[in-house]
């Protein structure tokens, strides 16, 4: 079941089925999430536990607020509507350089994926940064705290333990920056 669903697609629905089996299920996921930290598991079952101590009740409230926003007047309702539409026309249809043809491609057609790594942004400046960099992909990867989904960037942080209020993408020309950034606004919009 869970190859079938997206990264976070799988929690959510998770969370939902226990709160759909009562007070008890939550009780025993709870034990369960408790004895987690005395293994040896990955990040993200810490993350989930974090979570779940820092929303507490209001989980399903949040994973909702994710999943439709904030409810908005009719008049703004129209205006953010208004600004997707610009921002669409915006950055799609573009041309891909790549197959050398002029065949229109939809960014959110393309695969991207946000990789949530820990590793210092700032190093010593190497003479080829783009092999350099390419080099230590799948590193990062392999060694990677998580995928995140574009409605997940502002969520609650375990390692800074708060919610974050911006999100710094950095990397060298042609790793895909502005590919990710398109698709994100493709993706809310």
């Amino acid at each position: 079941m869970r190859s079938d669903l997206e990264p976070f697609m799988f929690s959510e629905k998770l969370v939902q089925d226990i709160l759909n089996a009562g007070k008890e299920a939550i009780m025993v996921f709870l034990e369960g999430i408790y004895d987690l930290q005395f293994l040896d598991t990955p990040t993200h079952l810490y993350t989930l536990r974090e979570e779940l101590d820092n929303f507490g009740d209001s989980l399903m409230q949040q994973i909702l607020l994710d999943r439709n926003g904030n409810p908005l007047t009719p008049e703004l309702k129209e205006i953010q509507e208004h600004h997707k539409q610009h921002l669409l026309e915006t950055v799609i249809p573009k041309t891909s350089a790549s197959t050398g043809q002029n065949k229109a491609f939809y960014v959110s057609d393309r695969y991207m994926d946000l990789i949530a790594s820990n590793v210092r942004p700032f190093h010593k400046s190497a003479e080829h940064k783009l092999i350099e960099t390419a080099a230590k992909h799948k590193n990062y990867v392999l060694s990677a705290a998580g995928c995140v989904s574009p409605n997940r960037l502002f969520r609650w942080c375990q390692r800074l333990k708060c919610e974050p209020h911006a999100v710094m993408m950095t990397g060298v020309p042609g790793i895909g920056k502005t590919t990710l950034l398109e698709k994100l606004v493709c993706d809310w919009a």
